[in-house]
């Protein structure tokens, strides 16, 4: 059903969709944050060798990329602890396993 404008007329109104698939349960859903775990362990690791090149430049060669890379490293590093919390609710885990994984494809550019 729309609305009538000015010419007479209808316009389709669109709705927002606030219709979601009902949450993992139990296994289903720690066996789902498992798998994102393990991911992002293995982006972190595929830039591990880079890591430590930078750590291994004396502080003053150190470009702004390098300190970037080392900010987001320790990040990535802490968000991955934070994710293994089981008390951090499934929506966050879910919004901060996201923000890891674009800060890891961040670390592979630079």
């Amino acid at each position: 059903m729309g609305n009538r404008v000015a010419d007479g007329s209808e316009a389709r109104v669109m709705q927002e969709d606030t219709s979601f698939e009902e949450c993992p349960a139990g296994s289903e859903v720690e066996a789902f944050h498992q798998r994102i775990y393990r991911g992002l362990q293995e982006g972190l690791k595929s830039v591990q060798a880079r890591h430590e090149e930078i750590l291994a430049l004396p502080m003053e060669a150190r470009d702004a990329d390098a300190k970037s890379f080392l900010v987001d490293y320790a990040t990535v590093t802490q968000g991955l602890v934070q994710l293994l919390d089981p008390h951090v609710p499934y929506d966050q885990r879910l919004q901060l396993a996201s923000s890891l994984q674009n800060l890891i494809m961040e670390l592979q550019l630079l």
